[in-house]
């Protein structure tokens, strides 16, 4: 979780704010005159359909009025700012003045370019985050059976990836034996989805698991903080889980519930214990699916 200021948080709570953005790429800073849009997208449910353990690369598409060069393989990191006016009082014998403050610089996380276009001056630029690159084969050095632990640290070392403290991996928790066809990116999924997760890059650039509890949210959002948000579906509320671990399509199961309370899983790397250890971290675990 990145932390932001008392000041970037009050202004974001006001219906009246206003952001200034900038993009630096690679040495080079461009401001608001140059950057003439962006668009970021993101998340770590790849649809409709609840699921574990994804790792989806979030995806930025930017377009920066410049002449200068800029290489295929730069890195982009957007920022976000808010200003808002205060009251200063310089003396008990004049009135309150107004003046602009702002909060500071927000990183909305690191983009590398994927492909670009040059025309009338304006690059456009897509790119994504570093999880793009665990989009290839996992070869591992290490002696299976093995920690889980161990191969992911593996795999980060592998993929230059710094790990964030959201990761906590059961120490006791193993790989039982080397795949020789499986992706980073698989690996990762399955890792995190028998601790309750799913992976994605924050904005600081560290490897995290977002996971999935019954339970409050950290920040609460009220009906005033939307222009309209109307459920469309109701809540779905996972009491049972069923686990594929194999290509034949053989099956586990933990807890009770009809097809409607079931969260479905394929897992390689999961035994029964395991299984019966998610359920009751995931056990009240409410998803809704779809809202306008």
């Amino acid at each position: 979780m990145y932390s932001v200021s008392n000041i970037f948080k009050r202004y974001a709570a006001q219906s009246d704010r206003q952001f200034e953005i900038k993009a630096v790429v690679g040495s080079s800073t461009y401001d608001k005159t140059a950057v003439i849009e962006f668009t970021i997208e993101e998340g770590v449910i790849p649809s409709d359909e609840f699921v574990l353990g994804s790792v989806i690369a979030s995806k930025l598409t930017i377009s920066i009025r410049t002449p200068d060069v800029i290489s295929s393989n730069a890195k982009i990191i957007p920022y976000v700012r808010l200003c808002g006016q205060n009251k200063s009082f310089l003396s008990s014998f004049m009135p309150p003045q107004l003046f602009t403050q702002y909060s500071e610089w927000v990183p909305l996380g690191s983009f590398y370019i994927d492909t670009r276009s040059y025309q009338n001056n304006v690059w456009r630029f897509t790119c994504y985050d570093k999880l793009i690159t665990s989009q290839q084969l996992y070869v591992s050095s290490l002696t299976y059976p093995v920690a889980m632990t161990s191969v992911f640290n593996e795999l980060c070392t592998q993929l230059g990836y710094t790990i964030d403290a959201s990761v906590v991996i059961d120490p006791s928790y193993m790989i039982p034996y080397k795949d020789e066809e499986i992706s980073m990116r698989d690996m990762l999924g399955f890792i995190a989805s028998v601790h309750g997760a799913c992976i994605r890059m924050t904005k600081d650039e560290k490897l995290a698991f977002v996971k999935f509890l019954p339970g409050s949210s950290r920040t609460s959002i009220l009906a005033s903080d939307y222009f309209k948000a109307e459920q469309t579906n109701p809540a779905k509320t996972f009491t049972r889980l069923r686990l594929t671990y194999n290509t034949d399509g053989e099956t586990l199961e933990s807890g009770t519930g009809d097809d409607n309370h079931t969260l479905n899983i394929y897992n390689p790397f999961i035994n029964q214990a395991m299984l019966d250890a998610l359920l009751i971290q995931m056990n009240g675990y409410q998803q809704y699916a779809k809202w306008n």
